[in-house]
Parts: C-alpha cells; sequence; structure tokens
C-alpha cells in the first residue's frame, strides 16, 4: 500500500490531478491480491492538461493494484504486476473468455497496449532469483522496450 501511495503522490508532484475512484462506503479499499474484480476496488485516476502545438490536450489515466495484464509477446498470457497505471476505461471484463468459460464468472484484465507502466514490489534482499524474476516481468509486458533496444 505504501508503494501504490509514493506513485500516486509521483504522479501529483508532476502536476496531474488526482481523482479518488470507487470508494467503497466512503473509503479506499485496496486490491491485495490478484483475486476479486476490479470494480470491487478503489483506484485513482489521473489527468495532465497541456498545451502541444498550440491545442489543449488533456491524458488521463488510471492507476490499480494487482490488475491483470496481457502479455507482450502473446495474447493469452497474462501477469498480474502490483501496480499499474492504464490508460483510462481500458479493462476488459470478458465472461467468454478462454480461462472462465463454461462457469459463471468473467476475467477481467488490461490488453498490453493499455499499460502505460506498472511497479513490481517486493520485502526482501535482492538474490538471483528475484532479479530475474523482475527481467522476466519486464520482458513479458514491456516487448516495445525490448525492440527498440534492440534496434539501437
Amino acid at each position: 500500500m505504501s508503494c501504490y501511495n509514493h506513485i500516486v503522490s509521483f504522479y501529483q508532484k508532476q502536476g496531474f490531478t488526482l481523482e479518488v475512484k470507487n470508494l467503497i462506503a466512503k473509503k479506499f479499499k485496496y486490491k491485495l491480491s490478484p483475486s476479486g474484480f476490479p470494480e470491487n476496488f478503489s483506484f485513482f485516476e489521473i489527468r495532465l492538461r497541456n498545451i502541444f502545438e498550440e491545442e489543449v490536450r488533456e491524458i488521463c489515466f488510471e492507476i490499480h493494484h494487482n490488475l491483470t495484464v496481457q502479455s507482450g509477446h502473446q495474447n493469452d498470457i497474462y501477469l498480474t504486476p502490483d501496480i499499474s497505471v492504464i490508460n483510462k476505461d481500458t479493462i476488459v471484463s470478458d465472461k467468454d473468455h478462454y480461462l472462465v468459460e463454461n462457469s459463471i464468472k468473467k476475467f477481467c484484465y488490461v490488453e498490453n497496449n493499455n499499460l502505460q507502466t506498472f511497479c513490481e514490489v517486493k520485502n526482501f534482499n535482492p538474490f538471483p532469483e528475484l532479479l530475474f524474476n523482475f527481467i522476466g516481468l519486464y520482458n513479458e509486458l514491456k516487448k516495445e522496450k525490448q525492440n527498440d533496444e534492440l534496434k539501437k
């Protein structure tokens, strides 16, 4: 929760306007595990207005906890980073998804192209397997960054 709050604070310091969304009984409800539907938890919507080529433009993102994100390499692989910054209103709720077919459940995720950035947080002393875990998560979710590096 502390890291989530620091991420929100970072965007606020960068000039973004913050708005709390989906309060539960007037309280912020953190999503502390991968289970549960996103609509049952709170999140922040962040906005930044900017003038670009004499035109006012606004960007809007959402900051979520434990939101499932589609792989950048393969559409049927999903990961759940601790904190995700996504394009506004891009969570997909799919009742016909292959992971929940023949059930009454739904599968909620964000397509990889709607992921702006993410954070993974661990409270461990670093060790090789942990570092490989971070590298693997980055490589799986940010394919376009790898391609940019290969072009250099």
